[in-house]
This record gives C-alpha cells, structure tokens and sequence, in this order.
C-alpha cells in the first residue's frame, strides 16, 4: 500500500495493495526512531554499532488499511483496495528483533500502531488546517478570488 494515497477526508482516491494484503511490516512511529537515535547520541559508548529500531510487532498490509480507516471513519468499502500482482522480490514477513537496541539504549515500550497513527493523523489535520489557510492567503493575494488572472498552487500562469 502507497501512504500518499491513503484517503485524507477531502479527496478519493485508489488504493493500491500489492499482493494478497496478507504481508507483514513492522510498523514504527517516527518519534521512536527518534528517541533511539537521541539514545545511541547520548551514550559515551555502546556494545554494537547497528540496531534494529522497530515495534517488534508484525502487522498485515489489510490489517494497517483496516485500523486507518476505522480511526479516519472512513467507509471500508469505499476504501476498499485494487488489489495488484506482488512486486518482484516481495518480503512476506517482516519483523524486527529490537531487543539489542532496548537492553543497550535503554529505550521505552515502543508506541502502540494505533496511537502512532491517531497522532499522525491529528498532525496531518493541524498541518492541512494551516496549509489551506496559507493557500487561501495566496489565492486572495493572486486576485483569483476576485475574479482576475492569477495562479493556483503548482499551476502555471495562464495567458491573460
């Protein structure tokens, strides 16, 4: 499944699986990996010099699409997936033994998926909030809500 694709509330979309859905990753929210690197920076020495930073949980590909769209409220039919043949080279499973880096880096129980994602998706919110109203600010300042010539984000100006 392609994450810029997901639906985002405003916009349809399609989205892709590759494969049955039935893979696994291990997802991990980004202020664990962040933690960890500010653990592995802050230690004057430490035994191994790579460690697996994950959730140490697998998860499906349909499970990760379901628990987005029950937290989203989206309609899981309408966000059902074209389903396409598997990549080339495809890993069925994944899942990191993150063991090492929690004994070594002294690191936290790792963010459960599903709060990982409500955060991401309040910041995704905040962000589009405040980007629409940075566009609406450009498009006022362009004239194009007054009728005249202008452009829109990411288009190129038209001829008058």
């Amino acid at each position: 499944m392609r994450g810029d694709e997901v639906p985002d509330g405003r916009h349809t979309c399609s989205l892709k699986v590759f494969g049955d859905g039935c893979q696994t990753r291990d997802y991990v929210f980004v202020e664990d990996v962040a933690k960890a690197n500010l653990a592995a920076g802050a230690r004057r020495s430490i035994t191994h010099h790579e460690y697996n930073i994950g959730s140490g949980t697998e998860v499906s590909v349909l499970d990760l699409l379901a628990t987005v769209t029950e937290m989203l409220e989206i309609d899981p039919i309408a966000a059902a997936p074209d389903f396409l043949p598997p990549r080339p080279g495809e890993v069925r499973r994944s899942c990191l033994d993150v063991s090492r880096a929690r004994d070594d880096l002294g690191l936290p129980a790792p963010t459960p998926l599903h709060i990982g994602l409500a955060t991401t998706a309040a910041w995704i919110r905040s962000e589009r909030h405040h980007l629409d109203e940075r566009e609406n600010l450009l498009r006022v300042d362009r004239g194009i809500d007054r009728g005249q010539h202008g452009t829109a984000i990411g288009q190129p100006a038209s001829e008058p």
